[in-house]
């Protein structure tokens, strides 16, 4: 892949108990370990009408209960 390849990820039902216990911790794991390729973007989408720091907040509470 070259540098300008760009990789998109993208969840649905972003705010769901899948993406916070499993998908979210296996993406983070991956990228610890630096087996995701970079630059990534992951785009969530979502039925619930969350802020961004609360998404963020749901989002890191599944990483440090999961990962």
């Amino acid at each position: 892949m070259s540098q300008t390849d760009r990789i998109a990820f993208v969840i649905f039902g972003v705010t769901g108990d899948l993406t916070r216990r499993k998908l979210i911790p296996a993406l983070y794991e991956l990228c610890v370990s630096d087996r995701l390729p970079m630059p990534i973007d992951i785009i969530g989408f979502a039925r619930r009408d969350l802020t961004d720091a609360s998404m963020k907040n749901m989002l890191q509470t599944g990483i440090t209960s999961f990962a």
